[in-house]
């Protein structure tokens, strides 16, 4: 069984504790894409999240696996997409 921790939750936490936890690779990358949509004013498109992505980690995302990884949050209730809009998406409140 996994609990998801909040981005709040993790950042009050020391880096002692956190180098202790067992975070899953999927929680920290759908974290940094919720973070990253609210960073960017509420909404991120596909490109914009590809671009901002790279400057807050340096690492190059293929198109397809992100865009898998957003239609799994859409289907979770994550995430939502914009209305009459192709890709761009928004944290569901």
């Amino acid at each position: 069984m996994s609990i998801r921790l909040s981005d709040k939750e993790l950042n009050e936490l020391p880096d002692e504790l956190l180098s202790e936890l067992r975070i899953e690779n999927y929680q920290n990358e759908q974290s940094l894409i919720e973070s990253i949509i609210e960073f960017n004013g509420g909404t991120a498109s596909l490109d914009q999240l590809l671009i901002l992505i790279y400057k807050n980690t340096g690492e190059i995302k293929r198109r397809d696996k992100l865009n898998a990884k957003l239609y799994r949050m859409y289907k979770k209730g994550i995430i939502k997409k914009v209305k009459d809009t192709k890709s761009l998406y928004e944290i569901c409140k």
